[in-house]
């Protein structure tokens, strides 16, 4: 019984760490070879590989028209393998523009 409950424990601190999401507020700096790179107020270089539809419908940040503007940037992480090799992604999961 015991062994069950650290096995439970462990799966669900497991997939809550994968589905949690975090939020920066950030400078859109544009997009290039598949990558979308915002800066925050630190100077910090957040680089996203993906984007959710939804948000890519709301906001085309393949234009340049969101270059340079400030945005609330909400985000998850996801585990990926490739050729036996793991990494993280990040993935923009909502958008909200901020009017300055």
């Amino acid at each position: 019984m015991k062994t069950i409950t650290i096995i439970t424990s462990i799966l669900i601190f497991f997939f809550t760490s994968i589905n949690e999401t975090k939020t920066i507020e950030a400078t859109y700096d544009g997009y290039e070879d598949g990558t979308y790179y915002f800066t925050d107020s630190n100077d910090d270089l957040y680089e996203f590989q993906q984007v959710e539809k939804a948000v890519l419908k709301e906001f085309d940040l393949m234009s340049d028209s969101f270059e340079n503007k400030k945005f609330k940037v909400t985000y998850k992480s996801v585990e990926e393998e490739v050729d036996g090799e793991e990494y993280t992604s990040y993935v923009i999961t909502a958008l909200t523009l901020i009017k300055e």
